[in-house]
């Protein structure tokens, strides 16, 4: 099985939803979501859950937990199921298809605009049906998400094609491109196996340098003598599992846009 993350398994199979939830919020376990996964041959590869500094909010907040099939954990590239849930009103459970490169640093979501993410709220009594209808439908989108990424590595990007590229992407994490000092900073490779020019190499990079904030922003501050003055210093990490996938998923519907 390999080295399995470090999970939090309290979170994983809470029985309590947050206080401030109505009688009629029933929340769905995430473990139970698990165990319908597990009993059909996946297992999970990551976990990541949102901070908190609220005593009653402990162990009821967002997370994500990814999943591939046994057989694929040893593939360079595979699909993934990415699991989104909380008990705290942050988030209904959320079923995505993802993209998993052993290269990179960053489970990817490739296609929400052709593949729907499955969306259960936690009012919902057959949400076990849901979760089936899902993994009924996995092989088929993993071979259509699969056929996407072919596509993708046989899309050629000139620079001037990988600069729009990065401008529209920039405008996913910032309310303006002023805010970012150059943009194309995104689309260079950080690793070796990203060098070339083709989509799905863009992709990568580009979803690599947003979510690592490898990029230098620009900022203003009025000084002591009250005088705006221009700074600039590296991008932070995003470290919010919420707006990760938010970037994610907006970043892999642009790129599904550039698809010949």
């Amino acid at each position: 099985m390999g080295n399995l993350p470090k999970i939090n398994q309290e979170i994983l199979q809470q029985i309590h939803s947050h206080e401030k939830m109505s009688d009629k919020y029933k929340h769905i376990k995430t473990s139970d979501v698990i165990q319908e996964f597990e009993a059909r041959g996946f297992e999970i590869t990551s976990f990541q859950q949102a901070n908190t500094r609220v005593a009653h909010n402990e162990n009821k907040q967002r997370h994500v937990v990814r999943m591939a099939q046994s057989t694929d954990i040893a593939l360079p590239e595979r699909s993934e199921v990415v699991i989104m849930n909380s008990y705290n009103g942050s988030s209904s459970l959320k079923l995505h298809l993802g993209a998993y490169r052993v290269v990179c640093a960053n489970g990817m979501i490739v296609g929400d605009d052709e593949i729907e993410p499955a969306r259960i709220m936690h009012s919902k009594k057959d949400w076990d049906f849901e979760v089936y209808k899902f993994l009924k439908s996995f092989a088929s989108n993993s071979k259509k998400q699969q056929e996407n990424i072919e596509r993708m590595k046989k899309t050629y990007m000139s620079f001037d094609r990988e600069m729009e590229f990065a401008y529209q992407a920039a405008l996913i994490r910032e309310k303006s491109i002023e805010d970012i000092l150059d943009p194309k900073e995104l689309i260079i490779a950080k690793r070796e196996a990203d060098v070339g020019q083709n989509l799905w190499l863009t992709f990568n990079k580009t979803q690599e340098n947003l979510i690592q904030g490898n990029f230098t922003k620009i900022f203003e501050r009025a000084n002591e003598q009250e005088i705006v003055e221009r700074i600039t210093q590296k991008a932070s990490i995003i470290t919010d599992s919420k707006r990760n996938m938010q970037i994610n998923s907006d970043l892999g519907k642009l790129a599904l846009s550039y698809m010949e």
